[in-house]
């Protein structure tokens, strides 16, 4: 009924971990397929030596590293069952996690089915305190209100989807945030979703690992992540949703612009990523942003990034974002222009002093 889909690079510190506790689930009837992503360690090793002792798991390696949304891909490409779930290959899952899920989403006639996690850490032992059980149905625009709203988590993992859902759908290859490039499009193709609160899924911390990592890269594929997802909400008409998820669009490509200048090899490529986050604040802001964006460019190299993070945070999450956001939607483009002008002259002195 279950294909669960596990990713793997160089992850054999933890992948046995992982790949035994989806064996042990209460729930028995899945494939689990295991996809290489050109590990260097022993990681493929120990994939094959579990998939000759189980039939239910699936064994597929790629040739070199591509990237974990090349894997997914790959994955999905591959899988024959009626729903899918998902388990990156440092984290584990309580033994019950199918069940749990699966239970929730046929009791409710569902298409996706939201469990709650647990965050683990290196070195300090797991501490989960479940509180009463609460379960919930919704529809796809509250989903996605909620995904917004960071209720909902753009993880694949802690999910049961209905594989129908992934149809003709691609994660982006080449970026990381793969998943929250998609997220949106899965939530608004599901009819009803139901979540609750059992923590179910152990999402594992990892100093080195690639989600917790913060670099120019990561930040500009972040910030692509949220413009798709504006770009979706603009064009299938989810007016209500657009003011929020501009200022999270507008913060992230601050936040790319900021990282940039290092120079070095990889100069061209963050000017190229700069330009781009740039084009969306132009995109949004109007021809005023010059101002901003070159008073930025000279100053930025002096700014500590938790100070002009928080000035960012106050100016896009503040008062005077809210009551732009709503003028752009409903009132007349004279007035709009004229709050916008003095949104990004306020911005221009600020950081100026």
């Amino acid at each position: 009924m279950i294909s669960i889909i596990c990713p793997i690079y160089n992850c054999e510190k933890y992948l046995i971990r992982c790949i035994d506790s989806v064996l042990k689930q209460t729930y028995k009837d899945f494939e689990f397929i295991l996809v290489n992503d050109g590990s260097t360690d022993a990681s493929g090793l120990i994939c094959l030596r579990y998939a000759n002792e189980d039939r239910r798991i699936s064994y597929i390696s790629l040739e070199m590293n591509k990237g974990v949304a090349s894997a997914r891909n790959a994955g999905l490409k591959n899988a024959h069952r009626e729903f899918i779930a998902w388990i990156d290959s440092d984290d584990y899952v309580e033994v019950d996690w199918l069940e749990t899920m699966y239970n929730n989403l046929v009791n409710n006639n569902a298409d996706i089915s939201i469990i709650d996690t647990c965050n683990v850490y290196e070195n300090i032992p797991r501490y989960s305190i479940q509180n009463t059980v609460i379960t919930a149905n919704i529809s796809n625009f509250k989903a996605l209100e909620y995904l917004i709203n960071d209720k909902i988590s753009n993880g694949l993992m802690d999910k049961l989807y209905k594989a129908s859902l992934f149809a003709n759908l691609v994660f982006p290859d080449n970026r990381y945030c793969e998943d929250a490039a998609v997220m949106h499009i899965l939530l608004s193709r599901a009819g009803k979703i139901v979540a609750s609160n059992q923590k179910k899924y152990n999402y594992f911390y990892r100093r080195n690992s690639l989600a917790h990592s913060y670099n120019i890269k990561f930040e500009y594929d972040r910030f692509l992540a949220y413009k798709d997802r504006f770009d979706f909400l603009l064009q299938d008409n989810y007016k209500d949703l657009l003011p929020k998820e501009a200022n999270i669009v507008f913060l992230s490509a601050i936040k790319v612009i900021e990282m940039g200048g290092g120079g070095g090899n990889n100069a061209a490529i963050e000017t190229d990523m700069i330009e781009k986050a740039f084009d969306f604040v132009k995109r949004f802001y109007g021809d005023y942003s010059q101002m901003l964006y070159y008073s930025l460019i000279k100053r930025y190299k002096n700014i500590t990034g938790n100070r002009l993070t928080k000035l960012y945070d106050f100016i896009t999450n503040g008062f005077t974002s809210r009551l732009y956001s709503c003028l752009r939607l409903y009132c007349p483009s004279f007035i709009i222009n004229f709050v916008r002008k003095t949104k990004c002259l306020f911005r221009y002195f600020v950081l100026k002093r």
